[in-house]
């Protein structure tokens, strides 16, 4: 297996940028998501973790994460969620920058406990 990231950044008055992820089975070509790896129970497994670690993050200095009422997270919405393979084996899971948190916390990344490979 392998992951690699590509960044598009775009600058005019204000930059942004955007990162695309793919995870292929190097054996198969197939892009990998998080049904492949985990099985069905990915969202299961996935929102727990995360729920555990915007809780335990939440209590450093600074970090504040949206409610739901703010559109924070509920939850990810499908086995496509943004993601990539760490040097451990272990899944991370990737918030762009505003989407759960406000942008001075940056991008959220978030390691699944649990060992893929």
């Amino acid at each position: 297996m392998a992951s690699f990231v590509i960044l598009k950044t775009e600058t005019l008055a204000d930059a942004y940028t955007k990162r695309y992820f793919y995870n292929i089975d190097l054996e198969t070509g197939k892009e990998l998501n998080l049904k492949d790896l985990l099985g069905n129970d990915y969202k299961e497994i996935v929102d727990k973790e995360i729920y555990k670690k915007i809780e335990e993050n939440s209590k450093e200095p600074g970090n504040k994460y949206f409610t739901k009422e703010e559109g924070g997270f509920t939850g990810i919405e499908n086995e496509f969620q943004d993601f990539y393979i760490n040097e451990e084996g272990k899944i991370v899971i990737v918030f762009e920058k505003y989407k759960i948190a406000p942008g001075s916390m940056g991008t959220q990344e978030f390691v699944i406990d649990k060992q893929i490979f």
